[in-house]
Order: C-alpha cells, then sequence, then structure tokens
C-alpha cells in the first residue's frame, strides 16, 4: 500500500510539474526580443534559463536566472529581454528549469525595419465607453495576441483582437485609471502604444 502512494505521489509530482512553464510569449521591442512566460504555482526551482537558437536545435544560454523561482500557492509572472538576437531572421528561444522541465521551442523574426505604427483612440478613454480602438497604420485584418501593462510595467490582461482593415477593439471595462501600454504581435511584427484611462 505505502508503495502504491509513494508511485502516486511521484507520479503527480512528475507530470504536474511538465506543465508548470504557460503563456511562453516573445515580442520584438526595438532591436531586442522580450520573452514572457507565467510558472505556475508548484515546488520552487534553483532558477532558469532563456534559450536562444537560430535552427532550433543548438541552444545557447541568452538569459541566465539562477535565483530561487517558483511558488506552492501561486502563479508567478517572469520577464526578461535578450539584447542580441540576430537580425532580419527567425530567432528560435524556449525556457529551460533548473528541475529540467523546459517549455515548447517558440520563434519569431526580428526585423531592423520597425514596422508599422500603431495609435488607441479615444485617448484619454473616458466614462462613456469601455473599449478603445487600435488603428494599426499600413496593415490589413490581422490576428494578434499580447498584453495590456501598466505603468509600473505590471501585466493586467491578455488580449486577442482581430482588426478589420487596419482597426480592432480593446475591452477596457477591468482596467483602472492610469497610464497603460499595450502590446500586440502577429507573430512578426510587434506593435505598442501607450493610453490612458480615466473614467
Amino acid at each position: 500500500m505505502r508503495g502504491t502512494l509513494l508511485f502516486v505521489s511521484l507520479f503527480f509530482y512528475f507530470f504536474s510539474g511538465a506543465q508548470r512553464i504557460v503563456n511562453f510569449e516573445l515580442f520584438q521591442v526595438n532591436t531586442t526580443v522580450s520573452t514572457k512566460f507565467t510558472l505556475r504555482a508548484g515546488g520552487t526551482c534553483y532558477g532558469y534559463q532563456i534559450l536562444h537558437s537560430l535552427d532550433s536545435v543548438n541552444f545557447s544560454v541568452a538569459v541566465d536566472y539562477p535565483t530561487i523561482c517558483g511558488a506552492s500557492g501561486s502563479d508567478e509572472y517572469f520577464s526578461n529581454v535578450h539584447e542580441s538576437p540576430v537580425m532580419n531572421q527567425f530567432n528560435f528561444y524556449k525556457v529551460q528549469l533548473s528541475t529540467f522541465e523546459s517549455s515548447e521551442v517558440k520563434k519569431i523574426f526580428v526585423s531592423t525595419n520597425p514596422g508599422s505604427v500603431m495609435f488607441v483612440y479615444p485617448n484619454p478613454a473616458f466614462a462613456y465607453s469601455d473599449v478603445v480602438r487600435v488603428k494599426i497604420l499600413n496593415t490589413s485584418n490581422l490576428k494578434l495576441e499580447g498584453f495590456i501593462y501598466d505603468q509600473l510595467g505590471v501585466m493586467k490582461k491578455e488580449v486577442s483582437v482581430e482588426t478589420q482593415g487596419e482597426i480592432g477593439v480593446l475591452d477596457t471595462s477591468t482596467l483602472y485609471n492610469g497610464i497603460h501600454i499595450v502590446w500586440l504581435t502577429d507573430g512578426r511584427q510587434v506593435f505598442s502604444a501607450k493610453f490612458i484611462i480615466s473614467r
């Protein structure tokens, strides 16, 4: 009986840990790549690394975080910047925990072209509306994923936007007053803009 309980405990320990890295995302910011991910609640780990590759097979360390990570009672959010991606080609990334768990491999095309410009309106957004519109110049009918952050860089919500022509709609009903930054990507380009909620 004890052997069975030990086996079940170890089974859940190893297999529940296999999916602790979630929401791993990449964004180009100027000439750098921003990496973001969430570590689900569970046991602690002794650091993690962001690994970088140009062929999705041979990886090297882009960011080394040697501090204790993870908490038993709550999820933890991590954000890092890789300062030297290779420009004008695909760059591949994954997260590797000290426990040998790793995320899926993600890729991003890092371009020297600054891309299209995004505007948010109305800006400021006042009490009469729970949405703002984004206009991304020189684009058409994009499917975008991203985040809204407050002025301190704390993520407030994940967002999905489908533009009709150059224009898409963001729900802001759960945001508090203040300055916010919206980051959106179609997987190849990243768009960002500041806007103010003033209700």
